[in-house]
């Protein structure tokens, strides 16, 4: 039985990426060595670290005007350190779900935030007045399962965290000045996060402590400390998996089929299934929804887990079912979880 794994983070692996990291494991490079035993003052280790952004490069489709930054941690600390170093005045925060409303309250410690209510309507045109020293935006909510499908044409210097969608469809980074992504869904395994920031705006970061320092980072090359060097090799896996792939055009096109195929179960039900995002911002990464019944939830999750379905059960804030389909989630258990979705409206129907 085949099993598919619809956690939304950590997300499933390529099976390709997990070869990788397990070879990786036991012999980085034809070293003898485990990635993980490494020094990373080693060149190899810094010509891997410079490959690594290229990649990047390549797939965002930027240039030599933007740092890539690899650091420890994920999100979560990534919207303290942006707060700390780049709210000056006022920060604004643009709040279409948890995570936005979570990144609202960590700049609050450091400042005054302003925010833009935008629950479940990420399409919202931003007021034109709008002054702050800069803007942030969630590209992805994947507990409430929204998704903006562009980000806001802004003067203000743009912040988005692409945690969730990163790698998963062509983002327009013109008017983009910092770049924020944990690895743990699209990317890789938890451990490593992504900031690319435009240099001009880095160079207008407040002074903080240096090990915390965008800016110290930068200068170090993503050396200043320690890196997380498995983390590290599961990206650089991740990412050679999407370009032979096809590219980051290819997801894009694939995530929206699968997508479709979930939406149009749910929308065929005839009430049986609801999803109750607007249909211009219900997210590609994240397809949340909940059954006529909840009672039902349970006896849908565990037949989906007899069938290799694992990992659908809501976020515990929103509860019901949550179907995360990342890159690496194949059309097969898509197509495999619209068929127990039908499987299991007939079989409850008749009672």
């Amino acid at each position: 039985m085949s099993l598919y794994n619809f956690a939304a983070g950590p997300a499933m692996l390529a099976p390709s990426v997990k070869n990788a990291l397990a070879a990786m494991i036991l012999d980085w490079r034809g070293t003898g060595l485990s990635i993980t035993e490494v020094p990373h003052r080693d060149k190899l280790f810094g010509d891997f670290l410079l490959e690594l952004q290229a990649k990047v490069r390549r797939l965002l489709d930027i240039d030599e005007r933007y740092e890539v930054l690899f650091l420890m941690g994920g999100a979560r600390l990534l919207f303290a350190l942006i707060a700390e170093q780049f709210l000056k005045e006022k920060a604004a925060y643009a709040v279409t779900g948890y995570w936005s409303a979570l990144a609202a309250r960590t700049a609050e410690r450091y400042g005054r935030v302003e925010t833009i209510e935008m629950i479940g309507q990420p399409q919202l045109p931003i007021p034109q007045d709008l002054q702050a020293d800069y803007l942030f935006v969630c590209s992805n909510e994947t507990i409430g399962g929204v998704q903006s499908a562009t980000w806001p044409k802004t003067d203000l210097p743009l912040i988005v965290d692409a945690s969730s969608d990163i790698f998963s469809r062509r983002f327009d980074m013109s008017n983009v000045a910092l770049l924020m992504a944990g690895a743990q869904k699209n990317a890789g395994i938890a451990g490593v996060s992504l900031v690319v920031v435009r240099k001009d705006w880095l160079e207008t970061a407040k002074v903080a402590e240096p090990l915390l320092s965008f800016r110290e980072h930068a200068r170090a090359g993503s050396l200043l400390v320690t890196p997380p060097a498995l983390a590290l090799g599961a990206l650089d896996a991740t990412l050679s998996w999407i370009e032979a792939s096809g590219g980051v055009g290819y997801f894009e096109k694939l995530n929206e089929e699968k997508a479709a195929l979930i939406y149009k179960s749910i929308d065929e039900s005839r009430g049986f299934y609801r999803n109750t995002v607007e249909p211009l911002a219900r997210s590609k990464m994240n397809v949340v929804f909940s059954l006529r019944d909840d009672a039902l939830t349970q006896a849908f999750l565990l037949g989906a887990e007899q069938r290799g379905l694992l990992n659908l059960k809501g976020h515990r804030s929103a509860g019901a079912i949550r179907a995360s389909i990342y890159n690496a989630m194949p059309l097969e258990g898509v197509q495999a979880l619209c068929e127990w979705m039908a499987t299991f409206q007939k079989q409850n129907e008749k009672e």
